[in-house]
């Protein structure tokens, strides 16, 4: 059973539900898998949604109990994010044949990734440009602040990104990056707040 962690789950489909998307492919993205319930939701929606859409999900979280600085105000810990926890993601995904769990950090694939993110199917397609993603790995200000200046200009017009317990984090920092790139509020809950690009 694939299960979760976080708050609000219904924000996200919500969220899927209100985007029409117009380009030859959707590609949804998660910093932050762990268990695999905010991915399984994301998928759900946009394949429910948009079967004969060419559509693919990367997931992004290394496991492997590394130990670093998960909040602002707290000293580097180690969580319970398992290599085995990994293994178990994989085994539990088996059936979403375009779900991509990369184990590395948001920085190893903000580097390597940089120029979009390559599918082989028939031919090479490099997705660019996304449509959805979802913010939920490490709860830092600057680690949020540089994801959002990294999938902030790549995301698609009307594209959203999602971001879990958004006020953990001076969220004014952010909000100021995405204004520069014509984001909105779209939804706000407790937990997570989503932004639309226009």
């Amino acid at each position: 059973m694939i299960r979760g962690d976080s708050k609000e789950y219904e924000l996200i489909e919500k969220a899927i539900r209100h985007y029409s998307p117009d380009s030859n492919y959707i590609l949804s993205l998660e910093i932050g898998v762990r268990e695999g319930l905010s991915s399984k939701i994301i998928m759900d929606t946009f394949n429910n949604l948009h079967p004969n859409k060419p559509y693919y999900h990367i997931g992004i979280d290394p496991y492997g109990n590394l130990k670093y600085k998960h909040y602002d105000n707290v000293e580097a810990y180690t969580a319970d994010y398992t290599n085995d926890m990994y293994e178990t993601a994989k085994k539990d995904f088996i059936n979403y044949r375009n779900f991509f769990l990369l184990k590395m950090t948001d920085k190893d694939y903000m580097e390597k990734f940089y120029d979009g993110y390559p599918i082989y199917e028939q031919d090479k397609l490099l997705c660019d440009k996304y449509d959805f993603v979802h913010i939920d790995g490490p709860h830092t200000t600057l680690d949020v602040v540089n994801e959002t200046i990294f999938f902030a200009p790549r995301i698609k017009n009307k594209g959203m990104i999602v971001y879990d317990d958004y006020k953990t984090f001076d969220f004014s920092l952010i909000e100021m990056t995405l204004k520069a790139h014509n984001f909105k509020e779209l939804l706000v809950g407790r937990n997570k707040i989503v932004y639309e690009k226009n």
